[in-house]
């Protein structure tokens, strides 16, 4: 019972998320939940050095306390009552690497309405924007929820996938180099 009540242990179907750090976490069964977990899980292994999360939102928890202490450790500071993203990670290389990440079983893409709202959250805290990436998590790319929001989503920020996690799609309007067969 002690395990359950620290949510060390999950209860019916809610999930356990094993977090970069060792603990671990409980939070409700759902479908925007499993890509959390996932994006944490096997985004962070994949795509960062150091992962770290420095934000969860849950349905069922608005907050985390020990998250806003490590956000804040490395300068990131929001106000709980703000409109956050569903999930911070950050890859504690040097500099830090902030990932705003909205998870999308539905809806709740990052759009550039979406990614402006983001950046203030970003120029608050005054961490450095070029430290900073968007990115918006999907099941896999025959979901509904993927073929709705394309259109949608805001130029340079990326896109992943739970089902091909070595996958990241970059949505890229700048770097004609990328296309370059000069090498």
């Amino acid at each position: 019972m002690a395990l359950r009540a620290h949510g060390a242990q999950a209860k019916g179907n809610d999930i356990l998320i094993d977090m970069p750090d060792g603990t671990r976490i409980r939070v409700s069964s759902g479908p925007s939940n499993e890509i959390v977990k996932a994006l944490i899980e096997e985004f962070g292994k994949r795509h960062m050095d150091e992962p770290v999360v420095l934000w969860v939102s849950a349905s069922d928890k608005k907050s985390y306390p020990q998250f806003v202490e490590t956000a804040a450790s490395v300068g990131l500071r929001f106000d709980l009552n703000a409109e956050l993203p569903d999930l911070i990670l950050a890859d504690m290389t040097d500099p830090v690497k902030f990932f705003m990440c909205e998870v999308v079983a539905t809806d709740g893409a990052v759009t550039e309405m979406r990614k402006q709202a983001l950046l203030g959250l970003v120029r608050a805290s005054r961490v450095p924007e070029e430290c900073v990436e968007f990115l918006s998590a999907f099941e896999d790319r025959e979901a509904v929820a993927f073929r709705k929001n394309f259109s949608q989503l805001a130029l340079n920020t990326l896109v992943w996938f739970c089902t091909e996690p070595d996958l990241l799609v970059i949505l890229n309007a700048k770097n004609k180099a990328l296309l370059s067969t000069d090498d």
